[in-house]
């Protein structure tokens, strides 16, 4: 039997002490269990180290001064040592399936350099009647074309480049769209493979507009520059 490739998991936080422990709690619990977990402390000034190194060896924690959150994914994936990479965010919850299914689909036939699975939204428990009214309201579930469901090659996330720390809230949009002029392939699993938390301290609803916007033109540039050197 081939062996099953070693995982390594991303999460950066700033300032989760409110979730970080279920977070962590799923990455651990899976059915195919990562071999290494890196915690980025970006700049935490509550307790989330702590909690994160009370997990003790399972858990490895890089602390550095506080910066968008891209950036400290970055600096997760510069000390990601292991064949497979994924991204959990401190705020939200993997389904015990997740890294198996993908791990699964990426090895199968198709042999996809991205993998992807569907996402659950909810809004948190503890939030009262009025703040569930002030914030998006969940889609509950749908493809997740998001990072904390991706599951790839270390050697082809490092290939595609790293995520774009101007861009807090398209960052990954960013990504994937370059990893798509790179001719990344993907699948998106019908699995749902992660839950995404909507609470009074998500912060990429406020910059998703303008982060958006300036994606998408940095995409259109992209592609246009590379149509002309093809021209030439």
């Amino acid at each position: 039997m081939t062996p099953r490739p070693e995982i390594s998991v991303v999460i950066p936080v700033y300032n989760g002490e409110a979730y970080l422990a279920e977070a962590i709690e799923s990455v651990l619990a899976q059915s195919l269990p990562p071999a290494e977990v890196v915690v980025v402390d970006n700049g935490c000034t509550d307790a989330s180290r702590q909690i994160a190194t009370g997990f003790g060896p399972a858990v490895r924690v890089v602390s550095i001064p506080h910066g968008p959150a891209p950036a400290a994914r970055n600096v997760g994936v510069e000390h990601a040592t292991r064949e497979l990479l994924a991204f959990n965010d401190a705020d939200d919850v993997w389904e015990p399936c997740r890294l198996a299914a993908g791990v699964d689909a990426l090895r199968g036939p198709q042999r996809p350099d991205l993998v992807f699975g569907h996402l659950h939204e909810f809004q948190s428990p503890e939030l009262s009647e009025a703040q569930r009214a002030g914030l998006p309201a969940p889609r509950g579930v749908v493809p997740g074309l998001v990072i904390i469901t991706l599951l790839c090659e270390l050697a082809t996330f490092r290939r595609v480049g790293p995520l774009n720390a101007d861009l807090p809230a398209a960052d990954f949009l960013d990504w994937l769209a370059r990893a798509r002029d790179l001719g990344c392939t993907e699948r998106m699993l019908e699995t749902v493979v992660a839950r995404r938390r909507v609470h009074t301290a998500n912060t990429v609803w406020t910059s998703r507009s303008s982060d958006l916007t300036t994606a998408l033109r940095a995409v259109i540039q992209r592609r246009a520059r590379a149509n002309e050197a093809q021209g030439d």
